[in-house]
């Protein structure tokens, strides 16, 4: 059951997204990240309620979180950095020099980390916790990596095969620590760091 609500959330979203009446991928993207999280809420309400699926706060982990976050993203972002050099990417290597900041800190800092793990680590690695603690964060997490096929898919390989790594990564770690919190809160942060951490890569490599 969860699967199947997992499944409806994330093609809501996308079809949402893709009706989205703007042919500008930064409000497409807002609009499927809306839904996301607006869908996943009331999948929260009437489903399990909203601490079943991870809506309360961990301090502890989500400290360790931050920490953790930062020393795994950075080296990966600098090297997807690095791959999109090499390969000659007109574009940064997560395209975020087309964000002026308040887009970047409310589109990929805030909405999309956050709609992402209401979807993967909040419906998916809840319903799956039943089955092992290991299905419950690897499975999410390869689902996750795979949807990056879609927004990255005409990229040089080399730079694609760089971004499903570190997205796999970033869902491990988010989904370990959903696992022993039972809190989104650490998650989220996991993946806004590995956001931010991009920016701060694309920023170092543009001005060398």
């Amino acid at each position: 059951m969860g699967i199947l609500l997992w499944f409806a959330v994330f093609m809501g979203g996308s079809i949402v997204g893709g009706l989205c009446p703007s042919r500008n991928p930064k409000i497409s993207s807002g609009c499927t990240s809306a839904t996301f999280i607006i869908l996943s809420l009331i999948v929260f309400q009437f489903t399990g309620g909203f601490e079943y699926y991870g809506l309360k706060i961990d301090i502890f982990y989500t400290l360790i979180s931050i920490f953790t976050a930062f020393l795994v993203a950075f080296p990966l972002s600098l090297i997807a950095s690095r791959v999109a050099g090499n390969t000659n990417m007109e574009n940064g290597p997560f395209d975020f020099g087309n964000f002026n900041i308040l887009e970047f800190l409310f589109l990929l800092l805030l909405l999309a980390p956050l709609g992402e793990e209401f979807l993967f680590r909040g419906i998916l690695e809840s319903s799956l916790l039943g089955y092992g603690t290991i299905i419950a964060i690897v499975v999410p997490a390869l689902l996750f990596s795979l949807i990056h096929l879609l927004p990255f898919k005409n990229t040089p390989r080399k730079f694609l095969i760089t971004i499903l790594d570190s997205a796999f990564i970033l869902g491990l770690l988010a989904g370990y620590f959903r696992a022993i919190s039972g809190s989104l809160l650490p998650a989220y942060v996991t993946h806004a760091i590995f956001n931010l951490n991009g920016k701060i890569a694309e920023k170092l490599t543009s001005t060398k």
